[in-house]
């Protein structure tokens, strides 16, 4: 835990988030909730709230799993420009080309998707549609592999960069 004397009023910030997450859950409903800071690689507070699962009586932990939706968008960004940074990606970078980083990628119209690059899809600018329909026969959750082919049974909206267009399949 963050000492008080080293950063004042964040020991308190903290404290008070924790306090507060209980009665966060029960007005959203929520089966557990949980809160972790990290910062320079060490944990400054850590607080888990409700039961682990329906049905149970165990309390949640850092290791219990929470589904965090789109939230992984997020995540899939920093990331992204991580590995920019790093240079571990195509010469262009986050404007290059989809395919040179996914070669069986393709979707129906515009090309193919031949203009999509990873930009476009973390600013939903790609024109691709906002959902697959129900993948038969994909596993749960769809190998990357699988909800390939799916998508290229998709048709795109509009071509890369015309318009805006909330999409989970990027």
């Amino acid at each position: 835990p963050l000492s008080p004397d080293e950063e004042p009023g964040v020991a308190e910030a903290l404290q008070a988030a924790g306090e507060r997450l209980e009665g966060q859950r029960l007005e959203l409903r929520s089966l557990s909730a949980g809160v972790t800071v990290v910062h320079d690689g060490k944990i400054l507070f850590s607080e888990f709230v409700g039961v682990a699962k329906a049905g149970g009586s165990a309390a949640p932990t850092g290791d219990t799993g929470f589904r965090i939706a789109s939230i992984t968008k997020t995540f899939t960004s920093v990331m992204m420009y991580k590995l920019r940074d790093e240079g571990r990606l195509p010469p262009l970078g986050i404007d290059a080309p989809l395919r040179s980083l996914l070669p069986n990628f393709g979707i129906l119209g515009a090309g193919g998707g031949a203009g999509i690059t990873l930009r476009n899809l973390a600013m939903h600018a790609s024109g691709m549609p906002r959902e697959t329909p129900a993948c038969t026969g994909c596993g749960s959750p769809a190998s990357s592999q699988e909800m390939l082919k799916h998508i290229a049974d998709l048709e795109v909206l509009s071509r890369p960069w015309q318009t805006t267009h909330y999409s989970n399949l990027g």
